[in-house]
C-alpha cells in the first residue's frame, strides 16, 4: 500500500476516534445553546468525513467497485463542503453575538440558513465535478470541483473573523468592567469567540494548498492531470481540519477535558482486566 493511502487512513481512523469521542460529549450535554449545537453539527459533520475518508484509501479492486469508489469520494467531498459551512454559519453567528450580545437569533432561522448554504454548496460541488469529468482524472475530479465551494467558503471565513478579531480589539480597550459578575460573563463570551476563530483559522489554513491547486489548474493548462500525486498530498492536508477539530473542543472546553478523563478512567480498567483473562 502507498504511503499516501497509509497515512491518510491512520489519520483518518484517529481523527475518527477522536470525533465519537467529542461527538459522545456533546450528546450527554444535550447541546443547549445555539453554538453548542452548531459545533454537533460540525462535529458529525467532521465524523461522516473521516469515515468516508478511510473508506477511500482502501483497496478497491474489482473493477466493480469502481463507481462505488467514486461515490464514496464524492460523499466525502460533499460532506468536507458541508464542514466548511457549517464553519461559516458558526463564524457568522459568533459575529453577530460579539456585535450585539443582547441580539435574539432566530434558532430556526440559523438552521434554515444552514440548510440552505449547504444545499447550495453541495449542488455547485456536484455540478463543477460533473462539467469537468471528461477533462481530467478521476482522483483529480472530485477535488477540482470541490474548489470552487471551497474557496467562497474559506473567504467567508476570513471576513467573519477579520470583523470579529477587530470588534474584539475594540471591546477590549473600551469597555470597562463593572462587577465580577459582568467580568466573568465577559471571559465567558470572549472564551467562545477564541474558539470559533481558531476553527475558521483552522478552516482557512488547510484550505489554502487546494485553493492555490486551483489558481494553478487555470493558470496552467493541464496542471492538474500532471499533478494528482501533489493532490492526494493536499487532500491529506484538508482532512487535518477534520482531526484537529476535536482537538481544538478538548483543549479549550474544561467539561469535555473532564468527561474524556472520566471516558479512560471507566474503559481503561476493562481493557487491562480482559488482557489478562
Amino acid at each position: 500500500m502507498p504511503t499516501y493511502n497509509i497515512l491518510l487512513m491512520i489519520l483518518s481512523f484517529k481523527a475518527l476516534v477522536a470525533n465519537v469521542t467529542s461527538f459522545g460529549y456533546f450528546v450527554t450535554r444535550n447541546a443547549a445553546g445555539l453554538g453548542t449545537k452548531l459545533m454537533l453539527c460540525l462535529n458529525s459533520s467532521d465524523m461522516v468525513v473521516c469515515v468516508f475518508t478511510f473508506l477511500t484509501v482502501l483497496p478497491w479492486s474489482h473493477p466493480t467497485h469502481t463507481t462505488l469508489r467514486l461515490l464514496v469520494i464524492m460523499l466525502s467531498e460533499l460532506f468536507t463542503v458541508s464542514s466548511g459551512c457549517i464553519t461559516v454559519v458558526l463564524a457568522t453567528v459568533r459575529t453577530i453575538l460579539v456585535w450585539d450580545p443582547f441580539y435574539e437569533i432566530s434558532v430556526k432561522a440559523v438552521w434554515i440558513v444552514m440548510v440552505t448554504l449547504t444545499g447550495i454548496a453541495c449542488i455547485a460541488t456536484f455540478f463543477a465535478t460533473r462539467r469537468i469529468f471528461d477533462v481530467i482524472s478521476p482522483g483529480c475530479v472530485f477535488s477540482a470541483g470541490m474548489a470552487y465551494p471551497i474557496l467562497i467558503l474559506a473567504l467567508g471565513n476570513i471576513i467573519l473573523s477579520v470583523i470579529t478579531v477587530y470588534k474584539l480589539v475594540v471591546q477590549r480597550r473600551s469597555t470597562t468592567i463593572t462587577s465580577a459578575e459582568g467580568s466573568h460573563v465577559n471571559r465567558a463570551r470572549d472564551h467562545a469567540t477564541v474558539t470559533v476563530l481558531i476553527i475558521s483559522t483552522i478552516y482557512i489554513t488547510t484550505s489554502i494548498p487546494l485553493i492555490y491547486f486551483l489558481y494553478q489548474s487555470i493558470k496552467v493548462d493541464d496542471f492538474c492531470t500532471a499533478n494528482v500525486d501533489l493532490l492526494k498530498w493536499i487532500l491529506v492536508v484538508i482532512s487535518l481540519s477534520s482531526f484537529l477539530n476535536p482537538i481544538v473542543y478538548l483543549v479549550r472546553k474544561r467539561e469535555m477535558r473532564s468527561f474524556v478523563a472520566m471516558l479512560i478512567c471507566r474503559l481503561l480498567p476493562n481493557f487491562l482486566y480482559n488482557r489478562r483473562n
